[in-house]
């Protein structure tokens, strides 16, 4: 009876071992990827789902938000397709606009679905260079990086989303290669205290022109 209970007991010590183990495994891991592409959720900036790009289309949208205060400039999180990035939209009648401003890399997708980067004709495919070039640079020379992104109304939405993924990561690869230089270590290793100062510093926005 003794190695019986004994026996059992065993069990019953494996089987809590076995569900501590997978307690741990199932904790949610930090997306630090997430966390460098939007604005602090402290800076206490809403999160705004937008169908496209389009400035006239964002304006009334961004004002509503901020419960049609009169602002410069709107910051706020774009959440489009399945990405959700810094933003940051100004209104252009306002007496009090900035007149200095950051560089702002421009890309335009026509109605033929050609794209246009900074004023001439590239493929999908050269603009991770193109975008890795750029932001390095801007990190380098202005600390921040602005990008806008204006399409036609025809354009294809497959592509608008592609373009952003290729932002997104030519932005990430970016910072990727300056953690390493400033700690050490990949992006995914630095605690938050770190990404926070790396992020302030070498903000990403996106940009909603006026034309």
């Amino acid at each position: 009876m003794k190695k019986f209970l004994l026996f059992l007991s065993l069990i019953v010590l494996c089987s809590c071992k076995k569900e501590v183990k997978t307690a741990i495994t199932e904790e949610p891991t930090f997306d630090y990827k997430a966390y460098l592409l939007r604005n602090d959720d402290d800076d206490d900036v809403p999160t705004i789902k937008m169908e496209n790009l389009e400035y006239d289309q964002a304006f009334p949208i961004v004002k509503k938000a901020y419960q049609n205060m009169n602002l410069p400039i709107y910051d706020f999180n774009t959440q489009v397709f399945e990405f959700t990035i810094a933003s940051e939209l100004w209104d252009y009648k306002h007496d009090k606009i900035p007149l200095v401003r950051l560089r702002t890399t421009q890309i335009i997708i026509n109605s033929k679905n050609e794209i246009l980067y900074d004023s001439s004709l590239y493929s999908i495919e050269e603009l991770n260079e193109l975008l890795y070039k750029d932001f390095k640079t801007n990190l380098e020379e202005t600390k921040g990086n602005r990008i806008s992104i204006v399409h036609d109304k025809k354009a294809n939405q497959e592509l608008i989303a592609l373009i952003l993924n290729k932002v997104e990561k030519a932005y990430l690869q970016t910072l990727e290669e300056f953690s390493f230089r400033k700690h050490n270590k990949p992006l995914s290793r630095l605690r938050i205290d770190e990404l926070k100062a790396i992020k302030n510093e070498y903000h990403l926005a996106l940009y909603f022109p006026r034309f």
